[in-house]
C-alpha cells in the first residue's frame, strides 16, 4: 500500500513540473533565433589578435661598405601574420643578396650582404593578418671606403739646413792678453812715423795707426 502511495507521489510531481512550461511559447522563441541566425561565443574571438611588434627594429644604424648586416624583428599575432619587407616604400625580393627569414616564435630577419652604398635607406617591415596591421621601420647608413692612396715606403733625400755651432765668448782669454801686451816694451816708433818726426800738437789724434804717441822729451821739427 505504501508503494502505491509513493508512485502517485511522484506522477504528480511531474504533473507539475510539466504545467509550469505550459505558458512558454517556444515557437516564438525558434523564430526569433532564426531571424538572428547562429548563436555564437564572444569568448572565441579572444583567441584572434591583431600583429603586435614585441621586438621592434632599432630605428638607425650604421655600417662599413663591404661588411654584411643583419636586422631582426618578433611579431606576434592570430592568424599567423603575414610580413613583407620594404626599402624606400619598394618591396624586397629574396635574392642572393639579399636573405629574408621566417622562423619559429614569431621571429623575423633581413640579411644584407656587401653593402654598399646604394643599399643606404629606410628599411621597413610590414605585418599583416585579418584583424589589422602593424609597422616598424629602420634607417641603414652605410660608410665608404676610404680612397687614399697607400702610403709609399721608398727612401728619399731630406735636406736640413746648415748647422753652425755657437761661438762663446772667451772673456777671460781676451782680458789676459790685453793684460801681457800692455808689459810689452815701447815701440821705437812711438815718437816717429815713417822716419818724420811729429810735432806735439793738440789736433794731432791720441792715436796714429797701431801704435799711441805720447810726448817724452823735445822734438825736432819735421823738414
Amino acid at each position: 500500500m505504501s508503494i502505491l502511495v509513493l508512485k502517485m507521489a511522484e506522477v504528480e510531481n511531474e504533473s507539475e513540473s510539466y504545467s509550469r512550461f505550459d505558458d512558454v511559447d517556444v515557437e516564438s522563441i525558434l523564430a526569433r533565433v532564426e531571424r538572428r541566425g547562429p548563436l555564437t561565443f564572444s569568448r572565441k574571438r579572444c583567441l584572434y589578435q591583431a600583429p603586435e611588434f614585441v621586438k621592434r627594429l632599432s630605428g638607425e644604424e650604421t655600417v662599413d661598405e663591404g661588411t654584411t648586416v643583419k636586422f631582426e624583428c618578433k611579431v606576434l599575432g592570430f592568424p599567423k601574420p603575414t610580413l613583407t619587407w620594404y626599402k624606400n616604400d619598394d618591396i624586397i625580393e629574396n635574392d642572393s643578396k639579399i636573405q629574408i627569414e621566417d622562423r619559429e616564435c614569431g621571429n623575423y630577419y633581413i640579411t644584407i650582404n656587401d653593402v654598399t652604398k646604394r643599399d643606404e635607406g629606410t628599411y621597413k617591415c610590414r605585418a599583416a593578418n585579418t584583424e589589422g596591421s602593424s609597422t616598424s621601420t629602420i634607417y641603414l647608413g652605410v660608410k665608404a671606403k676610404s680612397t687614399s692612396p697607400k702610403k709609399s715606403h721608398l727612401s728619399r733625400n731630406v735636406s736640413y739646413p746648415p748647422f753652425f755651432p755657437p761661438i762663446m765668448e772667451k772673456v777671460e782669454e781676451e782680458e789676459k792678453e790685453a793684460f801681457e801686451s800692455g808689459l810689452q816694451p815701447e815701440s821705437p816708433l812711438t815718437h816717429l812715423y815713417d822716419s818724420i818726426c811729429i810735432r806735439p800738437s793738440k789736433n794731432l789724434p791720441a792715436f796714429l795707426g797701431e801704435w799711441a804717441f805720447v810726448e817724452s822729451g823735445p822734438r825736432r821739427d819735421s823738414i
